[in-house]
């Protein structure tokens, strides 16, 4: 309990460190506009069809998953981020669970989807946004 607990906290402040710049850039120049969730695109799918979605994603994952269980075990030898869950078996599920979601995908995608791709788009178009983020991200 107290690794899920410490998880929640690293989490809890590695998102409000990585909302923090864009909050600041928001408040200063597009508060006035639209509110923070949707200049940063975490809003709901408009006019989408939602079963299809969720199809999509679960498919997605899914494939994800399996590659990913395969490179744990062809790896299994080499220290990781993750190698403070090595040994806990499904007790540490809760934990992975949220160092997964809050600690890596919610704080990269406001940082370099929400923030990042969306600046460099706008003045320069999807193309080369996409690009220089994607060069940022993999740095």
């Amino acid at each position: 309990m107290g690794l899920v607990i410490q998880k929640l906290i690293d989490s809890a402040i590695q998102i409000v460190l990585f909302t923090l710049i864009p909050f600041i850039w928001w408040a200063i120049t597009a508060r006035k506009n639209t509110t923070f969730l949707d200049w940063i695109g975490l809003k709901r799918i408009k006019d989408a069809k939602e079963h299809k979605t969720f199809i999509w994603i679960l498919s997605v994952s899914a494939a994800f998953l399996l590659v990913s269980v395969f490179i744990i075990y062809t790896l299994k030898n080499i220290e990781t981020a993750t190698s403070e869950f090595l040994g806990l078996g499904i007790k540490a599920l809760p934990a992975i669970l949220i160092y997964a979601i809050f600690n890596t995908a919610l704080a990269e995608e406001i940082v370099f989807r929400g923030f990042i791709l969306k600046r460099i788009s706008g003045r320069f178009g999807f193309h080369a946004g996409n690009i220089v983020q994607s060069i940022l991200f993999g740095l």
